[in-house]
């Protein structure tokens, strides 16, 4: 658990960067698959309540993705794909 808090803290800072970048980037795009899809989306996801105009794209490879998926793992799914902004496949 150390691990992954200490990842997806690296990350959120990483992140945080590319928007600061330049002009900074604002539309971010995740597959939503488990593992680090799933931590970048929920960064994303806290980083877009201190700054609005960023946006997270989900780009969903198939219809059927979650279909094997069970317990935390899909509750987390369908919690993120709620907080979203937009939506493809």
């Amino acid at each position: 658990m150390y691990a992954k808090n200490a990842w997806k803290k690296y990350s959120g800072e990483k992140l945080q960067e590319l928007m600061n970048f330049n002009e900074g980037y604002k539309h971010f795009i995740t597959g939503m698959a488990l593992g680090s899809d799933m931590i970048c989306a929920e960064i994303i996801l806290e980083l877009k309540k201190k700054h609005s105009n960023i946006e997270l794209e989900c780009a969903i490879p198939c219809t059927n993705q979650t279909e094997k998926w069970f317990g935390e793992s899909l509750k987390r799914y369908q919690k993120n794909m709620q907080r979203k902004k937009v939506r493809s496949f």
